[in-house]
């Protein structure tokens, strides 16, 4: 485990960590496991973590999205956080039953109806409320010379999700103080988020490409600063 500030990142496979830990252990999980649906799907772009252009080189896609988290993974992370917020529910609903939980949407920044890729994703909380969308249309996507913005938009996985949806996940889900746990960690998003909103976090990355941009990324943007949490 490597610590920076109140965010601690571990590079092995998450089972290994979870499977050690209390009953609730964090207060909320923010997760996003592969679906296997894009299996040789991407091609791949190379394994370098330098920034060109204010931009990270894309990483390898691996065989990561082979890897669909069994039953044991959910058992494990339903007992060790009180509660989650689960990206791709509907791809495990053969897996997990989650009639009783909440949905929500992140509407990606204009994707074209005529394209073959999703103009969405769904999620699921664990909690009752009502459907919550994030529209990144309508929420400040922009382009700027600021460089951590820059960092905060910085694209190192092909399924990477923005900074600022992590932040409307943290202010309409999770409780100041709180610990969060991400059991995918990928690009490191959400490590930027809980950086700027002061929470403590735990994310754990296998793959180790993914692993070493996530936190080349994490260094770089807490050297920059902090942005506002909006």
């Amino acid at each position: 485990m490597e610590r920076f500030g109140k965010i601690n990142l571990i590079h092995d496979d998450c089972m290994n960590y979870i499977r050690m830990l209390p009953d609730n252990a964090y207060d909320l999980a923010i997760v996003d496991p592969p679906y296997g649906v894009g299996i040789g799907k991407y091609k791949k772009l190379g394994t370098q973590s330098a920034i060109k252009h204010r931009r990270y080189t894309v990483y390898k896609l691996g065989d990561w999205d082979a890897q669909i988290p069994t039953e044991e993974y959910f058992n494990q992370l339903f007992r060790v956080s009180k509660a989650q917020i689960i990206w791709g529910a509907n791809y495990f609903s053969g897996v997990v039953d989650f009639s009783l939980f909440s949905w929500l949407v992140w509407k990606k920044p204009y994707i074209q109806d005529t394209l073959s890729f999703g103009m969405g994703e769904l999620a699921v909380y664990s909690g009752k409320k009502p459907l919550r969308i994030f529209d990144c249309n309508h929420d400040g996507n922009r382009v700027s010379n600021n460089p951590r913005l820059a960092l905060a938009n910085a694209k190192i996985h092909q399924c990477q999700k923005p900074v600022r949806l992590y932040k409307w996940l943290l202010k309409q889900y999770a409780n100041s103080g709180d610990k969060i746990l991400d059991t995918h960690l990928g690009s490191g998003s959400i490590c930027l988020a809980c950086h700027d909103g002061g929470f403590e976090m735990t994310g754990i990355e296998i793959d180790a490409d993914y692993y070493a941009g996530a936190r080349e990324r994490l260094k770089r943007y807490q050297m920059q600063g902090c942005l506002e949490f909006s």
